[in-house]
């Protein structure tokens, strides 16, 4: 089925089931799957989609980012890095005599 909210078009697909309530999927190939109980009629199904409709697209952008894979991290001199459960405070030193990059972590406790 296909849904359009706010010039905004979704395709989902339904599933009826013996539930009680109205889940919403959305898997990591950006696929929308409604769960819904039997007998639900199409009509209150769109209505839950627009309530939920900024999740739904939040969602998608999470997927979409997810399927792009990781993304470089561009770290800044006042930035902290989380490293072995402890957060480390970011000093970048440069200096002509180190001839490669390198990572120090002192205590600081």
């Amino acid at each position: 089925m296909i849904h359009t909210y706010f010039g905004e078009t979704i395709r989902f697909e339904i599933k009826y089931k013996n539930r009680t309530s109205i889940g919403i999927t959305v898997d990591s190939f950006r696929n929308i799957e409604i769960q819904a109980p039997k007998e639900t009629p199409d009509d209150r199904v769109v209505q839950i989609i627009e309530v939920n409709w900024d999740l739904i697209q939040q969602k998608l952008k999470e997927m979409k980012d997810r399927l792009l894979g990781p993304q470089e991290k561009v770290y800044e001199y006042s930035d902290s890095f989380l490293y072995l459960g402890n957060t480390y405070p970011i000093q970048i030193l440069q200096d002509i005599n180190i001839t490669q990059e390198h990572v120090v972590f002192k205590d600081l406790g």
